[in-house]
């Protein structure tokens, strides 16, 4: 919170950079806060599209990380307000908006919205949700840590426990040198 914002031409470093600071205000409780980095999202994510108005791969990848910031931001909003639904439903937008980068070579996402989806899930208690959204991510990105990481819950809290043994062998030999604390997966 204390770091200035990005600086940048094409307004994705506000965008960006809004929705960091965002998601650290509503992940510390200040949820008033959060809504106003949302307001700048939005307000970011339409100039982008007024900026980036033609049919160009660039011009609506550059629309789609606007769209996906805010859609991301709100869905960590509504998490603080214990919004489940809307949480959800946030996410699905976020992953939708993010198609386009994500499949780009090499990803600009790395499939960040995809991840944010099954960590809500997990958090809201939708453990087998949660287990697709991440093997998903896996389909798209094998050995993703993160991923691993968050199968790794999700296959636990549902008592799954051989599937999460062998996902852990997975996130070990994917991060072999990863700090403790990294794969540590309370």
């Amino acid at each position: 919170l204390v770091e200035p914002l990005p600086q940048g031409d094409k307004g994705i470093a506000r965008a960006l950079g809004e929705h960091a600071r965002g998601v650290a205000l509503a992940r510390v409780g200040r949820v008033d806060e959060a809504g106003l980095a949302l307001l700048r999202v939005e307000a970011a994510a339409q100039d982008i599209a007024h900026a980036h108005t033609g049919d160009s791969d660039n011009s609506r990848m550059l629309r789609d990380i606007g769209q996906m910031a805010a859609a991301r931001l709100r869905a960590d909003i509504a998490l603080a307000q214990q919004r489940g639904n809307e949480v959800l439903a946030a996410h699905v937008q976020a992953v939708a908006a993010a198609k386009r980068p994500d499949d780009s070579e090499p990803p600009m996402l790395a499939a960040g919205a995809t991840l944010a989806l099954g960590e809500a899930q997990l958090a809201l208690g939708q453990a087998a949700a949660a287990e697709a959204s991440f093997v998903a991510d896996l389909q798209a990105q094998p050995d993703n840590g993160w991923a691993l990481r968050g199968l790794v819950r999700a296959l636990q809290v549902q008592g799954k426990t051989t599937e999460a043994a062998a996902a852990r062998e997975r996130l070990n030999r994917a991060w072999p040198q990863a700090d403790a604390a990294l794969k540590a997966l309370g």
